[in-house]
C-alpha cells in the first residue's frame, strides 16, 4: 500500500466516526491491508488518540 491510501484511512478516523464505518466505506474501496489492524498499530504507537466503539 501507499503512503497516500494510508494517510487516507487515518484521516477518515475523525471525532464522531466509528471504526466500523471507517472500515466498511475503505473495505468497498479495496484496500489492500487490514484496517483494523493500521488502526490497532496507529493507537499502539500515539498516532491515533481514543476510538468510540
Amino acid at each position: 500500500p501507499n503512503i497516500a491510501c494510508v494517510a487516507g484511512v487515518l484521516c477518515a478516523l475523525q471525532q464522531g466516526s466509528t471504526l466500523r464505518a471507517v472500515c466498511e466505506r475503505h473495505a468497498a474501496a479495496g484496500t489492500l491491508f487490514d484496517v483494523r489492524r493500521l488502526v490497532v498499530f496507529a493507537q499502539i504507537h500515539g498516532l491515533v488518540k481514543c476510538l468510540r466503539r
